[in-house]
């Protein structure tokens, strides 16, 4: 109760609630990437990287999770998620000795797994000790004062701390999640490869997009998909939005990135980098000036209905469809856009509403579209759930 106490009455700088969009920027981001169901969390990162190799892959290659890793994604999710039940179960601690348990032992087997190995991958990647706990701080991106606890939280990299004695504790067993998560995979990857690593990601994060969209095919009749069109501008070759969805009512223009917030943005800072999402306002309105003006690459997309645009993003900002915060960070666009975490895509991917209608009420109100009711588990992460540590369950059973 004291710590609750302490946290609720922390002191923010002078000033800060006079900026509306700031706090509805910062409180969102503090609360709900804790919220989301670990089922999807954790599935989404291994189904991003099926998607098709691109032929300019060159860090992305086969063998690239023993590289990254040490195993495989689906190993790393199985395991990781064995150890939030099992600290879960005891009140945080995660009991001594706990892999060597003959149920566990069985898991791990069917995970292509021994003890031995688990052991080493457990500590790799989930265990820190107490001064490393205290001193972690991402590089470079540390926030001072009392803006601190909207940032990094140590527990995301390696959720559980070793105390003297080989005492484990997880003091927030659901941190399991996010380290899990695409957000904790994609800065590994970046530590290790650079940008080169983003680039390749990126290709990967379109097409899951896409494979969602063929999803949602499935279940909205006269809803029709296509990929990037390449066009002729002055003499050169340029590209469309990433995949644009024409519906009965409208067509939807969508640009995806790999953005997540940043440690500013989380922190409330307008002058923090968004340079990724004003490019893509800027592609989906020079794709609405094609569709419009008729180039001949784009006639057969139809002008007779409303177009809007969305941008699809790898880590969710929650809050940047409401005006306040728009203004806030300088997003103006000249034509009505939602901006919205893949959360939202998988959310409308089998609900049978109009995706159109969903993403233009979602702009004129400002709300996320991810609180749209799907009809049925999404079949792309129930798919790699069942692979997974689901199926190792349903064997051992």
């Amino acid at each position: 109760m004291g710590l609750c106490n302490a946290f609720t009455n922390l002191e923010v700088p002078e000033g800060y609630y006079d900026e509306l969009g700031a706090v509805l920027l910062t409180h969102p981001l503090q609360q709900f990437d804790w919220q989301e169901p670990a089922v999807h969390a954790m599935s989404r990162a291994e189904a991003i990287m099926q998607s098709p190799v691109s032929s300019g892959d060159k860090v992305l290659v086969g063998g690239w999770e023993q590289r990254l890793l040490g195993c495989t994604m689906k190993q790393l999710h199985a395991l990781g998620f064995m150890t939030m039940a099992a600290a879960q179960s005891s009140s945080g601690w995660v009991p001594t000795g706990w892999l060597g348990h003959d149920d566990v032992r069985v898991l791990l087997a069917e995970l292509g797994l021994t003890v031995e190995e688990s052991e080493c991958l457990y500590r790799r990647h989930f265990v820190q000790d107490r001064a490393a706990f205290r001193g972690k701080l991402l590089p470079g991106t540390a926030v001072p004062g009392v803006l601190r606890r909207f940032t990094f939280n140590p527990l995301v990299a390696r959720p559980v701390i070793e105390l003297p004695g080989d005492r484990h504790l997880a003091p927030v067993p659901e941190a399991m999640v996010l380290k899990l998560s695409p957000r904790s995979f994609y800065q590994q990857g970046l530590d290790l490869w650079g940008t080169q690593f983003s680039t390749e990601m990126g290709h990967r994060f379109e097409c899951y997009v896409g494979r969602q969209l063929r999803v949602m095919q499935q279940h909205q009749p006269g809803l029709l998909v296509e990929r990037e069109i390449t066009y002729a501008v002055r003499g050169s070759q340029a590209k469309s939005v990433d995949w644009i969805v024409t519906t009965p009512t409208t067509v939807v223009l969508i640009e995806t990135k790999t953005t997540q917030p940043t440690e500013e943005v989380r922190a409330g800072d307008n002058a923090a980098s968004v340079k990724s999402l004003r490019h893509a306002l800027k592609q989906i309105s020079a794709t609405r000036d094609l569709i419009v003006g008729r180039h001949p690459a784009f006639e057969h997309i139809p002008d007779d209905r409303d177009i809007v645009g969305m941008v699809v993003t790898l880590g969710d900002h929650y809050t940047l469809n409401m005006p306040p915060v728009r203004d806030y960070l300088g997003l103006a666009s000249d034509l009505p856009v939602a901006i919205e975490g893949v959360q939202a895509i998988e959310g409308a991917a089998t609900s049978p509403r109009d995706f159109g209608r969903v993403v233009s009420e979602a702009i004129k109100t400002g709300s996320p579209l991810r609180k749209v009711d799907a009809e049925q588990i999404n079949p792309i992460l129930d798919e790699v759930w069942r692979a997974g540590l689901q199926g190792a369950l349903e064997s051992h059973r």
